[in-house]
């Protein structure tokens, strides 16, 4: 009111300011345990990219059809070839089962008697994230052409590459020339008018696994030709266009075996005069026979020895090719190891971790000498620690990661180039993937399409994937394919309305259309109806799967193939926020279980009663067998 002056607290004699207040309501997710002790669970494997949809889907479909259904991600094509053996009964995948893609251990024949049938269950997609702050301005806008991402995966980079850090005048070689950084270079400069000053960058891989949509993003950048001459050794300004480019090649790593560039300095370790302290310190040093430098050759092969160009082969994985040790000069007077790439530039476990760790702007790094580093009892002190977290008001950070992980922590994603567009540049937005998904190409398998970056119109976003639930018919009974069908039938329907309540889709993802649902549900029929020639009766080798105890509400683990694992008894629940100080996920509870090599079927019996056979019957076993354990040492002594 008039005359009257807020000084210190919001509440006045008179009350005029409580009166006036506004009412934010809160409410909190439940993050006990979503389905009862005892529930059936149902097994499924398959791509990180469906985590963050499945973990909403699971904890809904817990409470209304009481089924807890577990996730366990793996490397896609691993997957697969579980879902063909029996070791898993349903399998989401961007990609079909073919007899292209059996490895050779594993006889076509099989496949062609196996009973198999996809659903399209969700549209997600891949995409290169970043953190940018110059001087605490956040930057949410970048353009990357497939060039400039072949420069990042590749370590091309000056300070992404070990080769980099030696002394300047200790050998000359192309790449010596190359720019410092992904914001020094004069293409990116062409592309980001406005990057001025970003400094500090570097990209956040996942791995080693290898998946289907990391083969999506080295098509997109092999569609590209200016990307694909660069991949197989040109500099980056000698076709049409490229003149104000800085003449920047390839890492020698990452080049074909046996061309003429994939060459690096043969090391040796001398000593050297210390450029900090003045003492003489074990030091890296090229080899020299009469002054002349001597060369190593390096490069990529296949398995049989023959060259590897990244410029056409089919690439699954983000190598880490590089091989110079670091740091060149060791500390003077300390037993100090060296470090190569992989602990540099450590990977991420899955795409949910990438974007965690650029969320945090932690780049994962383990460099940085600590002479204070405790090692154990009796152990000598010393050892490297993390670099820490870059400054949150200076840096720059990219990574690899899907769209609905980058959504959840509110990372910016780049826009992509068109292959061979220059200027014209899509996003991962709705209008992206649309036009993506109207453009899909067929397989040999009926029903399922994939996106070929080669072949898209330049309004269709070339990371865009159709994720396809693939159910083994064969190797199910009844009520485990009522259960999956069940399962895709809710992901099909209420699981496409988008929004950020339990059961619905994460944003991230694009709805299905009307075909590929109807698609779907027809497929949910088929796995109904499926009456196979022999019912599949429970024998000795299947067995119950117990709910794995879960470490807290919220938190992530990742199997020992560094997939993921989505519990299925949904203790976890699914809590909204996102956790700054730990490296737990913020979705879902996961928890160590790791897909195994055995043949065991997994079973559908209720977990809890499961448990505690297996208790028993291993207690039993071990009190009638010991004794006789016990004879057997004493009789070797």
């Amino acid at each position: 009111s008039a005359g009257v002056i807020q000084e210190d607290s919001p509440i006045n004699p008179n009350c005029e300011y409580w009166a006036n207040r506004v009412v934010v309501p809160l409410d909190f997710r439940p993050t006990g345990s979503v389905c009862p002790a005892g529930s059936v669970e149902q097994r499924v494997v398959g791509t990180d990219s469906i985590v963050a949809a499945f973990s909403s889907w699971q904890t809904a479909l817990c409470r209304q059809a009481g089924t807890a259904y577990s996730l366990t991600t793996s490397a896609d094509q691993l997957a697969r070839e579980q879902l063909l053996n029996g070791q898993a009964q349903m399998a989401i995948t961007p990609r079909p089962l073919t007899a292209q893609s059996l490895p050779d251990t594993v006889d076509p024949d099989q496949l062609a008697e196996t009973d198999l049938v996809y659903a399209p269950v969700a549209v997600s997609g891949v995409a290169i994230a970043f953190l940018q702050v110059t001087n605490g301005q956040v930057q949410t806008d970048m353009n990357l052409s497939p060039r400039l991402i072949a420069k990042l995966l590749t370590q091309s980079y000056a300070l992404e590459s070990g080769l980099y850090h030696y002394t300047v005048d200790m050998v000359s070689g192309p790449w010596r020339t190359n720019p410092w950084r992904l914001s020094q270079d004069p293409e990116f400069k062409a592309l980001n008018p406005g990057a001025i000053g970003w400094k500090g960058e570097t990209i956040i891989l996942t791995g080693p696994n290898a998946s289907d949509a990391i083969a999506q993003l080295w098509a997109y950048v092999q569609a590209d030709d200016k990307a694909r001459a660069f991949l197989a050794g040109d500099p980056d300004n000698v076709l049409p266009g490229d003149e104000g480019n800085s003449g920047m090649t390839l890492n020698p790593y990452y080049l074909p075996k046996g061309h003429p560039d994939a060459r690096v300095p043969a090391i040796y370790e001398g000593v050297a005069r210390s450029s900090l302290g003045g003492q003489d310190v074990p030091t890296l040093l090229p080899t020299r026979v009469g002054g002349v430098v001597q060369w190593r050759e390096v490069g990529l092969t296949y398995d049989d020895g023959t060259p590897k160009c990244l410029c056409d082969a089919e690439v699954s994985t983000f190598p880490k090719a590089e091989e110079t040790l670091l740091p060149q000069q060791l500390v003077y007077g300390v037993e100090q190891p060296r470090y190569d790439i992989l602990q540099a530039r450590p990977y991420a476990a899955n795409v949910e971790a990438a974007a965690r760790m650029l969320f945090r702007a932690d780049s994962g790094s383990k460099a940085t000498w600590d002479q204070s580093k405790a090692n154990g009892p009796g152990l000598p002190t010393g050892g490297y620690i993390s670099d820490g977290l870059a400054p949150q008001t200076d840096v720059f950070l990219n990574g690899y990661t899907d769209l609905a992980s980058a959504a959840r922590y509110r990372l910016s994603t780049a826009s992509l180039q068109v292959p061979n567009t220059p200027g014209v540049y899509v996003d991962g937005n709705e209008a992206g993937m649309s036009a993506a998904l109207a453009a899909q190409t067929s397989t040999t398998v009926a029903g399922v399409t994939v996106t070929d970056p080669a072949t898209l119109p330049a309004t269709a976003y070339p990371l865009t994937s159709v994720l396809y639930a693939a159910v083994n018919l064969s190797t199910t009974d009844e009520a485990a394919r009522e259960r999956y069908a069940d399962l895709i039938e809710y992901a099909v329907t209420d699981g496409q309305v988008p929004g950020h309540s339990i059961g619905e889709l994460p944003e991230g993802y694009l709805p299905l259309t009307d075909d590929l649902r109807e698609q779907a549900l027809a497929a949910v029929e088929e796995i109904r109806a499926y009456v196979p020639d022999d019912e599949p009766t429970p024998t000795s080798t299947q067995k119950a799967s117990s709910p794995a105890p879960v470490a807290a509400a919220g938190a992530a683990a990742t199997a020992a193939d560094g997939g993921t694992v989505v519990p299925a008894t949904g203790t976890g629940g699914v809590s909204g926020g996102v956790d700054v100080e730990s490296d737990k996920a913020p979705q879902t509870g996961y928890v160590q279980d790791a897909v195994t090599s055995g043949t065991t079927t997994p079973g559908t019996a209720p977990a809890a009663a499961g448990v505690l056979g297996g208790t028993l019957l291993t207690g039993l076993a071990g009190a009638v067998a010991g004794p006789f354990l016990l004879r057997r040492r004493g009789a070797l002594r």
